[in-house]
């Protein structure tokens, strides 16, 4: 008999095909150092025999007492299973391509509005900008794109309205404008804002797969030594093995 009801039922679903892989591993640990379900294993190897002989190879063959080849038997079908099952799994999921796992470092999530210590001398004061701010807090963003359109208009030099509607178009989608938006408010901002600004730019590129050109906007913000430092470092590190195939 074997130790447990549990562990029985796990011996006859291995000997039947039927155990999932990790519990099959688990359980050729245990029979190591349980003789009753040592045991087990080998009568049910036998019946295991029978049933794909039909009866003949079992009268003629020696009793199992003592032997260890059908649970040989079943452990190598067990690791045999295991091994076309990992082969099984990289025919069917691919390996993401190199753009794609470039793809999968770019953090888009938009940040918190910040308070006045970003917004400098030409900070856009007017009702329009707060209104498209409101619009960016409450997730829309195509609203706020559409609102800040109209203060970058009014307001050409306004790095933090830029800034924003760069962040709000990277959230509809890492195009062209949210590029080229993005690039405005890094030529345009100083200090902190421009650091954000660049690294908002760095994580569009690696959105669209342009690995040279989020490596420059990285390495600008290691160059300038500011908040963004250690985490262009992290992005630098990720991208490289990438930047090399």
């Amino acid at each position: 008999m074997a130790c447990t009801r549990d562990r029985a039922a796990q011996i006859d679903d291995m000997a039947g095909g039927r155990l999932e892989p990790d519990p099959a591993l688990e359980l050729l640990d245990h029979l190591a150092g349980c003789p009753a379900c040592s045991e087990r294993l080998d009568l049910v190897a036998d019946l295991v025999r029978v049933a794909e002989a039909g009866g003949e190879a079992f009268a003629s063959a020696p009793a199992s007492s003592g032997s260890s080849r059908p649970r040989l038997r079943l452990v190598v079908g067990v690791v045999a299973t295991l091994a076309a099952a990992a082969v099984l799994l990289l025919l069917v999921v691919p390996r993401p391509s190199t753009t794609e796992r470039m793809q999968a470092l770019a953090q888009l999530a938009p940040p918190a509005v910040a308070g006045t210590t970003l917004r400098g001398e030409a900070a856009a004061e007017e009702a329009a900008f707060a209104a498209a701010l409101e619009r960016y807090e409450a997730g829309d963003f195509g609203g706020a794109v559409e609102r800040l359109t109209e203060v970058v208009a009014a307001a050409p030099d306004d790095p933090l309205a830029y800034f924003y509607l760069g962040v709000a178009r990277l959230q509809l989608g890492a195009d062209e404008a949210a590029i080229t938006t993005l690039a405005k408010a890094t030529n345009l901002a100083e200090g902190l804002l421009q650091e954000r600004a660049l690294w908002f730019l760095a994580n569009a590129h690696l959105a669209r797969g342009e690995g040279p050109e989020a490596r420059t906007a990285f390495e600008r913000l290691v160059a300038a030594q500011g908040d963004y430092e250690l985490n262009a470092r992290d992005a630098l590190e990720a991208l490289a093995p990438l930047l090399r195939e």
